[in-house]
């Protein structure tokens, strides 16, 4: 498609998962959230690689390719706590 709704950086939520066929051995879950480290397409649909920052801690892959449809943006905290 080429016009992405997200680019290389942006922190993104996953929201929904639709397609078992596409998810397949996916760890990731919806409420996840990552950072997109590239930009794809699949067929007719863009979709993203993302490494998933709960994933981290997983003996498992950390990066999944994530549908653009299925995330959402996450927002800039109000206030950061250090």
């Amino acid at each position: 498609m080429g016009n992405y709704k997200f680019k290389k950086g942006d922190r993104v939520r996953v929201v929904e998962i639709q397609n078992n066929a596409y998810y397949g051995e996916s760890t990731y879950r919806v409420g996840d959230i990552g950072t997109v480290l590239a930009l794809d397409n699949e067929g007719s649909q863009n979709d993203y690689f993302v490494k998933f920052d709960r994933l981290r801690h997983s003996d498992g892959p950390t990066s999944w390719y994530v549908l653009e449809k299925w995330l959402a943006p996450v927002g800039t905290p109000l206030i950061v706590c250090e």
